[in-house]
């Protein structure tokens, strides 16, 4: 299962050509932003792909109208000095940045424990990501811990735009958006090694539940 619209992560730095997918948090303009941006880059992610009419350029989002968004997210989901270390954080800013612009958002958590009664079944969580990639939307994902997960920051936010599972369901292999890059991990290997957990997030405009 994945999103259906993967062009709208296009973004086109126009000096050199090179196309990118989603924004990169190292385009940020300060050294604190560059090592702190992720989860403000990925709510820039999720509104140019909810948004993309708004933002592109013919096929792709010029990477200076991508930069300005960015350094306005920076406003709202401002990390702390542990970072965007919690879903409420980044929650919180985020509808901040909404209320103030009018922009029309619902939104689902699911917070992921390390351990403990807490923490919600690996099975909770495929339905939780299958239900936002099924209403069309990228999803947030909170990785405090990355365990033996490949090709995955721990302390980090990106955004989630596949799952696809084998028959016996022994490998998830989970796509996402980060630093420009679509990259795969395996989330069963995740579930199944963090010690931190993380959460998950998406959003999904008002007016396509209501209707």
């Amino acid at each position: 299962m994945k999103i259906q619209n993967m062009e709208r992560f296009k973004i086109k730095e126009q000096e050199s050509g090179r196309v990118f997918y989603g924004c990169n948090q190292d385009w940020y303009s300060k050294s604190r932003q560059r090592r702190a941006g992720c989860g403000p880059s990925s709510f820039s992610n999720i509104l140019l792909y909810l948004f993309h009419d708004e933002y592109k350029d013919t096929a792709h989002v010029p990477k200076e109208d991508a930069m300005q968004l960015m350094e306005e997210i920076w406003q709202y989901i401002t990390p702390t000095l542990l970072g965007v270390f919690s879903t409420e954080i980044f929650v919180q800013g985020a509808l901040e940045y909404t209320e103030k612009n009018r922009i029309p958002l619902d939104y689902a958590v699911l917070n992921i424990a390390g351990e403990g009664y807490l923490r919600p079944s690996l099975e909770e969580i495929v339905r939780f990501i299958e239900s936002g990639l099924n209403k069309g939307v990228p999803i947030a994902f909170l990785n405090l811990c990355s365990g033996q997960a490949k090709n995955i920051d721990r302390w980090h936010w990106m955004t989630v735009v596949s799952l696809e599972k084998n028959e016996d369901g022994n490998e998830m292999k989970l796509g996402f958006v980060d630093n420009g890059e679509i990259r795969e991990t395996d989330l069963k290997v995740w579930y199944e090694t963090t010690t931190m957990g993380g959460g998950l997030v998406y959003f999904v405009c008002r007016s396509a539940v209501e209707n």
